[in-house]
């Protein structure tokens, strides 16, 4: 960490800030008082590895960017990948070896081990994810890195390994920005910064995210994070052509799907749940321009009724499918006592998403289908405020 802050301090300006090893890992402390908005540290541009610079950098930079911008949305990651593999970075991070780079000292700065779920052994597979959001992500992200390392394979000209590819690949997920027109570059000073909103330690926000995110890209977890679920969504039969036509019409996909979902974004399922519970219903084409805008609100018991039953059906097959936490052989590995604790908290969370739909979901059929009373959902969110109040409206003449 001296290598580093004093590379930087040679080149920049960053006297207000030390590096140091806290109860986060390593990080950036306020080495005096600071009051107000203050400059901190000032990083000339060539002590930034951007993704131009390490494109040059590589004598096949120009070719891999070509190809990875047809494979992936944010190419630049590859090239940073590619980059941190032929300068050796892994090898310089884990010892004090000489290393011609000009980035030799932030090499050195960078963590020689990382504990994300990319990292964990593929073997190593906790019984508490499975049928889980978390599940998913992971499954998903190590198909999509190995493409990525297929391709850089085809690249490069020495052998990469597995296990080298993945921790270049994490240290560029978790460090990356991504700045106007340098685009995604990695920042010696600020990628030091932690995630959070107080304390002495000099910290920033990653942004409003999933505990499952923050761990499958940082390899952390926070004691309080927004939850996100996995919904199943089945379209409507083929021969309910209206059904289908306005199924399509909302954004909906031909084939069984999964729809991540939070705590805000339920009430964008509602019109497509309302557009599949349309099967038997019949109108001119004419009128299904009508009907589109029709169901993306609430206007029709009956239907309103079918599509929550639709909601719950799926939130029952996302509980079924997450498995409850079982007592095993203590992990002996430190890595594995983090993972287990990390694992099960990101899954409690999707079960507490879960059964908050099902309350919501039984106060709105109470609405529609019950005697009218008032719910203690009605002084929550004012989403679930909202709609609780336009389905008592819409009954009230019915109770």
């Amino acid at each position: 960490m001296e290598g580093l802050e004093a590379w930087i301090r040679r080149h920049g300006r960053c006297e207000a800030v030390a590096f140091q090893v806290g109860s986060r890992g390593r990080g950036a402390f306020a080495a005096e008082s600071l009051q107000g908005v203050e400059e901190l540290c000032r990083l000339p541009a060539k002590l930034l590895i951007t993704e131009a610079r390490a494109a040059a950098g590589l004598p096949w930079g120009a070719q891999l960017r070509e190809a990875a911008e047809e494979f992936t949305g944010a190419p630049g990651l590859l090239v940073l990948t590619s980059f941190l593999l032929h300068e050796d970075a892994k090898k310089h991070a884990a010892s004090e070896s000489a290393c011609d780079s000009f980035y030799a000292p932030y090499y050195r700065a960078l963590p020689k081990d990382l504990n994300t779920p990319m990292l964990w052994p593929e073997a190593w597979h906790p019984n508490c994810i499975r049928g889980s959001h978390l599940e998913r992500l992971i499954k998903a992200k190590r198909h999509s890195l190995a493409l990525e390392f297929t391709l850089l394979q085809s690249h490069h000209e020495k052998p990469i390994s597995w296990e080298d590819f993945l921790w270049a690949r994490s240290i560029v997920a978790s460090r990356a920005y991504a700045l106007p027109e340098l685009h995604r570059c990695l920042v010696p000073w600020a990628d030091l910064l932690n995630h959070g909103t107080a304390e002495e330690e000099l910290l920033q926000s990653y942004g409003r995210k999933p505990n499952a995110l923050l761990l499958l890209d940082y390899g952390f977890v926070l004691p309080y994070a927004h939850a996100v679920v996995s919904l199943p969504l089945r379209p409507p039969a083929k021969e309910a052509q209206l059904a289908q036509h306005i199924w399509r019409r909302l954004g909906g996909r031909d084939r069984e799907t999964s729809l991540e979902v939070d705590s805000a974004s339920w009430t964008k399922l509602l019109p497509l749940w309302r557009a599949a519970s349309l099967e038997g219903r019949e109108t001119i084409p004419e009128e299904a321009e009508v009907l589109t805008q029709r169901v993306k609100d609430v206007w029709e018991i009956s239907l309103e009724i079918r599509a929550l039953r639709r909601f719950q059906e799926a939130c029952d097959a996302a509980l079924q499918k997450l498995q409850p936490a079982e007592a095993g052989a203590p992990a002996k590995a430190e890595w594995e006592i983090f993972a287990e604790r990390c694992c099960t908290q990101v899954v409690q969370e999707e079960r507490s998403l879960l059964n908050w739909f099902s309350w919501l979901i039984e106060a709105a059929l109470s609405c529609l289908e019950g005697p009218r009373r008032d719910w203690p959902g009605l002084d929550g969110p004012s989403e679930v405020t909202a709609y609780l109040g336009q389905l008592q409206a819409m009954s009230a003449p019915h109770s």
